[in-house]
């Protein structure tokens, strides 16, 4: 029986959630500026630059 995430370790976790956001952006942006033009894409990166960097040093 698989159980996920548990069979990672905290630091395993953390690459994997790096490496998918950085997949995310790289696909994500480009898309944004395509469907939304420059300024949407600029606030969604901006979003989502916010989200990782409060993700990365909030209070465990």
């Amino acid at each position: 029986m698989s159980r996920g995430w548990v069979r990672f370790g905290p630091g395993a976790r953390r690459w994997l959630f790096i490496g998918g956001f950085t997949l995310a952006l790289l696909v994500g942006l480009p898309l944004a500026h395509a469907l939304l033009g420059d300024a949407g894409a600029i606030l969604l990166g901006t979003f989502a630059f916010g989200f990782v960097v409060g993700r990365m040093t909030m209070r465990r």
